[in-house]
């Protein structure tokens, strides 16, 4: 392990730097682009139906529990 870390050492110290630049970054990025939504953005009066509106509720909740699950494992 140690000879991997001596021989990738220049790799490891970008990615060291890269993980820095992101953790300074992300919480001055992140308010910028939130205030940037508009205030309405989650208040469509023309809201899509969804696709699985019509299935039946035991389908709809098989696939909601699988879709969970998979989120979960990922």
């Amino acid at each position: 392990m140690v000879e991997w870390i001596q021989s990738h050492e220049a790799a490891l110290w970008w990615i060291a730097g890269g993980s820095v630049v992101m953790f300074i970054a992300s919480p001055i990025v992140v308010p910028l682009l939130v205030a940037r939504i508009p205030f309405d953005y989650f208040a469509h009066r023309k809201r899509h139906r969804k696709q699985r509106a019509g299935q039946h509720s035991v389908v709809r909740v098989a696939l909601l529990i699988g879709k969970n699950v998979l989120g979960y494992a990922f």
